[in-house]
């Protein structure tokens, strides 16, 4: 174990391999944390892996962690912060095992105060929860939740906002519980779950529990149970608005929550089957969503392409996006031709990854100029443009 005790210096890691570890006394919900951090300790972690420990990659209490582009796979869980400050940022928690002494086999458990981002990650498959919090306030965003056996998003007290999310494949989508919980859904497709796509759950005998959903420009489908709702008697902290739910009338009583713009329509996924929910053209989720919902200029969905394209933002993780219509107006046509044009930075894009300056994000509409979506616009992309050509006007 690596140990840093109260107080301790700044540490980083970088390009690291950290494997192997985690055979020491447990700590919160499992044994090894293979770093344990107290109070006041500022550790950074970039291009680490966290693989095959015998317990949970990291435990801190009172620190301040940043992971960019790190992996925590094959181990009991990926980490438990406790009133920690934490970003996390393009990780991947990925085969995270039932099994071994660990009583929760989450890909993240937050837990308590501290601010605490997770965004542009993927927590696929592991034994219990993607995202456990407890008592916090964590943003999820632009992260994909799948194939966990218990919650996509478990959430037990607090305030957590998850946005611009894809939660698919899990045995529940989102579970809410615990008196004071407040929990807000934007822009999120909730899918393809064994059980319920929502939960609100009684789970400690609590009748009093006041829960609140607020639940907007989301996409519920494909889930046998809409939401289930062990507090009956308060479908009325239940708000849902400008969202495309399945089987609303069968799920939800006729005195339930408030509905505001609420359609239940098939949402026009390009491929449920091969796990590819991104909008086909037609689908009624497309420019549908709450008209004041403003993102801002820099503001991307789930692919990273701008969060705004034409008048509204639609439901759902994903924007949709005809390649090559630079002026959202349902053609390619000369006009788009020009404003391609401004925006080609040459034939083959600037230098590669590790050659040097790693590229920047391309600027606002130019993104979609993009079409192979490897943050150039060169001869590649011209050649997908040309296909998409339907005329001079």
């Amino acid at each position: 174990q690596i140990r840093y005790h109260a107080g301790s210096q700044p540490s980083q890691y970088c390009c690291t391999f950290i494997a192997g570890g985690g055979n020491s006394p447990r700590v919160g919900h499992a044994v090894g944390p293979v770093i344990r951090a107290g109070s006041g300790t500022a550790i950074r972690f970039e291009h680490t892996s966290f693989i095959d420990e015998l317990g949970k990659g990291l435990y801190t209490r009172g620190a301040e962690l940043s992971f960019y582009e790190c992996l925590f796979s094959r181990l009991a869980i990926g980490m438990e912060v406790v009133d920690t400050s934490v970003r996390v940022d393009e990780c991947f928690f990925v085969d995270v095992f039932p099994g071994g002494d660990a009583s929760d086999n989450d890909g993240i458990y937050l837990h308590g105060s501290g601010q605490m981002t997770v965004t542009n990650s993927v927590f696929a498959i592991g034994g219990d929860d993607g995202i456990d919090t407890l008592s916090s306030e964590p943003l999820i965003e632009n992260c994909i939740i799948r194939g966990w056996q218990d919650k996509g998003v478990s959430v037990f007290h607090g305030a957590p906002v998850v946005k611009d999310c894809l939660i698919a494949g899990n045995g529940i989508g989102i579970t809410a519980k615990g008196d004071a919980t407040r929990l807000d859904v934007i822009n999120t497709t909730i899918v393809d779950h064994q059980i319920y796509g929502i939960w609100i759950r009684n789970k400690y005998n609590d009748p009093d529990a006041v829960i609140e959903l607020f639940m907007v420009n989301t996409i519920v489908w494909d889930v046998p149970t809409l939401i289930r709702n062990d507090y009956p008697q308060r479908w009325g902290l239940i708000h849902l608005r400008w969202c495309d739910l399945q089987d609303l009338q069968g799920t939800l009583p006729p005195a339930g929550p408030e509905l505001d713009h609420v359609i239940e329509a098939d949402p026009g996924f390009i491929d449920p089957a091969g796990h590819d929910y991104r909008l086909l053209l037609g689908s009624p989720c497309i420019d549908r969503s709450d008209p004041q919902t403003t993102p801002l200029p820099d503001d991307v969905d789930l692919a990273g392409q701008p969060r705004l394209v034409g008048p509204a933002v639609d439901m759902g993780a994903y924007e949709f996006r005809l390649p090559g219509d630079l002026d959202v107006d349902g053609d390619v046509d000369l006009l788009d031709f020009a404003r391609f044009q401004q925006c080609f930075t040459g034939p083959a894009g600037p230098a590669p990854a590790g050659m040097g300056a790693q590229p920047e994000a391309l600027p606002g509409l130019c993104r979609l100029a993009d079409t192979d979506e490897d943050r150039d616009v060169d001869l590649l992309d011209f050649l997908r443009f040309a296909l998409e050509f339907t005329g001079p006007g």
